[in-house]
């Protein structure tokens, strides 16, 4: 648990799809509830005052998940190439090895994993977001088909593509999905906007016509809430 935070998932926004790679490692942890306040506590206090040049850190509550996926929380950290390589391949300050070791005494380790976004629409970081992880047969055809339908999604939803590049579970994940929202509302009615508009219905069609080809499947999917961000 001491290596947790040397390196932490995901993604910077545009209004448009864009063609910037931003890079991401994610730590996934579990907390005692009645350690979860000083987890948040001791995050806010390190990250406030050690913020971390180019890179925005994120802490998640993974709400809704498989038994598979059970841990309760997800830390982030993400950025640019040059701005990750710096923090990694600086060396950690003593301020941060304290953080470290207080850190650990509270948190569980569960997995890892590091990627890539090459794709997202609509700005702002939402803080209701639903996961799904995929395991793409031909993740070309699926990144084209993810913004080819983009000019459908609706503006208050945020919706984020990339790849898994180490890390993956056994559930065989290469890609993921982020769709964001600003509220559970949002989230509950998250198809609706199709419902009486024939074009986003064709275009959802084809989306996963032409996107979910051959083998290509969902094999995981949740809701996290964000609750920090530094």
């Amino acid at each position: 648990m001491k290596n947790l935070f040397l390196s932490i998932l995901v993604f910077g926004f545009s209004i448009n799809s864009i063609a910037q790679t931003t890079y991401w490692t994610s730590y996934n942890f579990s907390v005692d509830p009645e350690n979860e306040e000083t987890v948040y506590n001791l995050m806010d206090n390190h990250f406030k005052n050690n913020p971390i040049d180019g890179v925005t850190v994120y802490l998640y509550e993974n709400h809704i998940k498989d038994h598979g996926n059970n841990y309760t929380h997800n830390v982030i950290l993400t950025g640019s190439k040059e701005a990750m390589s710096a923090n990694y391949d600086s060396p950690k300050n003593k301020s941060f090895e304290l953080f470290q070791s207080k850190i650990g005494y509270f948190t569980k380790s569960h997995s890892s994993s590091m990627g890539n976004r090459t794709s997202s629409f609509n700005n702002g970081d939402k803080p209701i977001q639903k996961y799904y992880f995929i395991d793409a047969e031909d993740s070309s055809k699926l990144s084209a088909a993810f913004k080819n339908y983009g000019k459908y999604r609706p503006k208050n939803h945020q919706a984020l593509f990339g790849s898994i590049t180490s890390g993956a579970s056994p559930a065989g994940e290469s890609h993921w999905i982020i769709i964001g929202f600003d509220n559970f509302k949002d989230a509950l009615s998250q198809n609706d906007y199709r419902q009486n508009d024939k074009a986003a219905q064709q275009a959802w069609s084809k989306y996963l016509e032409d996107g979910f080809v051959g083998e290509t499947s969902i094999v995981r999917s949740g809701l996290r809430i964000m609750l920090g961000k530094w």
